[in-house]
């Protein structure tokens, strides 16, 4: 993801305002490999949806079956610790 001045909240400034959530809160880093390593630096525990899809079919079964979900975030949660696990 790409800052731009049309786009404030992008981008780095993205990044610094990320870096002040604390607490409880759950972060879902959506985006390519490049922005989503940025946000596991910021932010470790964050849900990495798409880790260890290899290709594009894989990541839009991955999010189909999270929309369908009642509870996507389990589903997310289950599916992260999967990937984690085989990584």
């Amino acid at each position: 993801m790409c800052g731009s001045a049309a786009h404030p909240g992008s981008g780095l400034f993205g990044f610094y305002s990320l870096s002040r959530i604390t607490g409880p809160r759950r972060v879902v880093a959506l985006g390519g490999r490049v922005y989503v390593q940025a946000v596991a630096q910021l932010r470790p525990d964050a849900l990495q949806p798409l880790a260890g899809c290899r290709g594009i079919g894989e990541q839009c079964a991955r999010l189909a079956r999270l929309i369908r979900a009642e509870q996507p975030l389990d589903v997310l949660h289950q599916l992260t610790t999967a990937a984690a696990s085989t990584a």
